[in-house]
């Protein structure tokens, strides 16, 4: 093999390692969006399903609290019910 056929032959290999290298780095660079979307929507969903749950656990709070103030309004009508007796009977 002559010097120019080794050139030639160097040079492309030297090229053809360069356009791996660039393809390489596109899928590379592919694969890292794919997976920063993934993760980025996992979190997203977390970040729903946190939301509905805290939501959630709001109105049912709420709904309890509801339900205690009427609960506790009552007991005090029928106190104030039982105090009317009690003068009334006096």
């Amino acid at each position: 093999m002559d010097i120019g056929t080794g050139i030639a032959v160097g040079a492309t290999i030297i090229g053809a390692t360069g356009v791996t290298l660039r393809l390489l780095a596109a899928k590379s660079s592919y694969v890292e969006e794919k997976i920063f979307d993934l993760r980025k929507e996992h979190v997203n969903e977390q970040m729903r399903f946190l939301a509905s749950n805290i939501n959630g656990g709001f109105t049912k709070l709420d709904n309890s609290l509801t339900s205690l103030r009427k609960e506790i309004k009552s007991d005090i009508q029928n106190m104030h019910a039982r105090i009317d007796d009690v003068l009334k009977a006096k």
